[in-house]
């Protein structure tokens, strides 16, 4: 792979530090700036300013104080041009959002994983033994160094005519005026990512080639028309978790830079390989519960109330019939039985 003025690639020398900035590599001297990782206009908009994340150690950390080292130009111009596309899409409602350019969405999601992992580089994984070193480690950090060459995208042009990295599935949700109107998962190990913004819900796959966008679209079909309760849209989660997690194929991309017009172009390897192996292993409920039990917890769901065998497990999402299962926005989730 050649590299041109634009290429950047921390992993190289495996240095992350405050000194650099965490999208271009810029030495920070007097064009310091920093970047929160979830923007200030997100923060005032659904009011996390003095709320807090939980991060992998289980440190509670200020939304506020979630920022990583950026030069002015990346924070001042990249970025801010790409928040402004977000915030304004939000703006006028599930629609307009639903419209918006995926390559956006892809980019901005991005840049909340990455900053999140780039973070906890800096903090102890267990506050008890600070000796056991950072939450995650430059080495762990390497598995995450396509998510941030592709984040190079914000600031430098690509061309995903062969075929886009991800998987991206927008749905409409009930609106809050409190603190149910934002939510945010990820799960770091399947690349995967939800955030709601009040009447929106976003689940993506980083990096899967747009295979669970071929798998999975009729499964999004029907939810067309229909707003998501929060624990819909944490099953929702689950299944999409649990799902990346049987995928057994490591997506792998060739990147040419040309240097005259500083254009990356992608190609996107068959994800199938020369195998005839299925790309999934095979789904267990029994597995797949623990998943649900996990991102149900906000509901005090227990597994007991969600597994009762193979092919019986409880569904929010669905009645019998296989229909749409509609709760009224301010239902109490309780547990079913079969």
């Amino acid at each position: 792979m050649t590299t041109n003025n634009n290429s950047y690639n921390p992993f190289e020398n495996m240095k992350f530090s405050s000194d650099e900035c965490f999208l271009c590599g810029q030495i920070l001297t007097d064009n310091t700036s920093v970047e929160h990782v979830f923007p200030k206009w997100l923060q005032n908009k659904y009011h996390l300013w003095n709320q807090k994340i939980h991060l992998l150690n289980g440190t509670e950390i200020p939304y506020r104080q979630l920022t990583i080292p950026c030069c002015k130009k990346c924070n001042g111009i990249y970025l801010s041009e790409l928040e402004k596309k977000i915030e304004r899409a939000l703006e006028n409602g599930f629609e307009s959002f639903k419209e918006l350019d995926e390559m956006y969405i892809f980019q901005w999601v991005s840049k909340l994983f990455y900053g999140l992992l780039y973070k906890e580089l800096s903090l102890v994984a267990d506050r008890r033994n600070p000796s056991l070193g950072t939450i995650m480690t430059p080495e762990m950090l390497e598995h995450f160094r396509v998510v941030h060459k592709f984040l190079q995208s914000v600031r430098t042009p690509f061309d995903f005519s062969d075929g886009v990295p991800w998987s991206i599935f927008i749905l409409e949700t009930y609106e809050y005026e409190d603190n149910r109107s934002f939510n945010y998962i990820d799960g770091i190990a399947t690349l995967t990512f939800h955030i709601k913004l009040n009447g929106v819900a976003i689940f993506v796959f980083l990096q899967d080639n747009g295979i669970h966008k071929e798998f999975h679209k009729d499964y999004f079909n029907k939810f067309t028309g229909e707003k998501l309760h929060s624990a819909q849209l944490n099953e929702i989660m689950a299944k999409i978790v649990y799902g990346a997690s049987l995928m057994n194929r490591v997506p792998k991309y060739i990147f040419t830079e040309q240097e005259d017009t500083n254009l990356t172009s992608v190609i996107s390897l068959p994800i199938q390989g020369l195998t005839t192996k299925p790309i999934f292993d095979t789904w267990i409920d029994e597995d797949y519960c623990r998943f649900l039990e996990y991102y149900l917890k906000p509901w005090g769901i227990a597994y007991d109330n969600l597994y009762f065998g193979p092919g019986k497990v409880i569904t929010y999402l669905f009645n019998e019939d296989g229909s749409f299962k509609r709760f009224h926005p301010d239902s109490i989730i309780a547990p079913f039985a079969l």
